[in-house]
């Protein structure tokens, strides 16, 4: 696009486009158009773009976390080419994170390991050994009182969790 684009605000040098063509301007965060809210299609212009500036400075021995339809894992990452980034058997693409070969169907994608997903990770993995170990508990064994107490925790949770 040109700077006198009657698209674009004449006073403003440094503007993207959105998807759907609707201008911002980067150095003032805002619209340069006449809506007020960023519209869907900038805002995961804008997440691809983040996205994508992380994946450019993920070099060998970094961590990734990856995300299928089935289940989630944190990747150790053994190699990393202009276009691809390699996790052991495993291919992504550098510029959105999408797992190569990509199946029309599935959406296998890696992220840069940040603190929060992996505290989120953890804590998950250990919410599916706590209710593996309590599924395995025989509860025709335990006393009355015992099962009592496990059903008065429950509803207690259940309650905090819908006030």
């Amino acid at each position: 696009m040109k700077e006198d684009d009657d698209r674009h605000c004449s006073e403003c040098k440094h503007y993207e486009i959105c998807t759907n063509f609707y201008m911002y301007c980067k150095v003032l965060k805002r619209r340069i158009t006449a809506r007020k809210k960023p519209c869907k299609h900038y805002e995961s212009f804008i997440r691809k773009q983040k996205m994508k500036k992380s994946l450019d400075e993920i070099e060998a021995g970094d961590k990734v976390y990856y995300t299928s339809r089935y289940y989630s894992k944190i990747l150790k990452v053994d190699r990393v080419t202009s276009t691809t980034i390699i996790c052991g058997t495993e291919k992504f693409r550098k510029q959105n994170g999408r797992q190569i070969p990509a199946d029309t169907w599935g959406s296998s994608y890696i992220s840069v390991l940040t603190e929060s997903l992996e505290k989120q990770y953890f804590e998950m993995i250990r919410k599916k050994q706590l209710i593996t170990e309590i599924k395995s508990v025989d509860l025709f064994q335990l006393s009355v009182d015992s099962l009592q107490q496990i059903s008065d925790v429950i509803q207690n949770s259940m309650t905090d969790e819908n006030t």
